[in-house]
């Protein structure tokens, strides 16, 4: 039995410890995407826009407002997909539909849309 055990385990032991170094380097570029992306998507002339991104950067934004938020980003996303911005958008996009995904009930979450177009 041990002969069976004590090999798998030392997989097991390998692959948490290879899961944890990409956990490692893939967390700067996250914390850059929730840190600097919303920076570069705020515009002067949309003071709406701009406070729900400073609500969702700072955690105090409702489900409600996620919602609003996204698709304020998926209209600017279609309407110029070719713009500089796009990447950033997708991006926001990605963080905000994560973001609303945690704020759902359990239940809800497999029913939900993702917002990627």
């Amino acid at each position: 039995m041990f002969a069976i055990v004590g090999p798998l385990l030392g997989w097991i032991i390998s692959v948490s410890v290879r899961l944890a170094k990409v956990e490692l380097m893939i967390k700067p570029i996250w914390k850059y995407i929730e840190e600097g992306v919303p920076d570069m998507l705020k515009q002067p002339l949309h003071l709406h826009k701009d406070g729900l991104i400073d609500k969702f950067r700072c955690g105090a934004i409702t489900l409600v407002e996620s919602l609003e938020l996204k698709e304020i980003i998926r209209k600017e996303y279609q309407e110029n997909p070719k713009d500089p911005l796009s990447l950033a958008r997708l991006l926001m996009l990605a963080n905000v539909d994560h973001r609303i995904r945690e704020m759902l009930p359990r239940r809800e979450r497999k029913n939900y849309k993702h917002a990627l177009v």
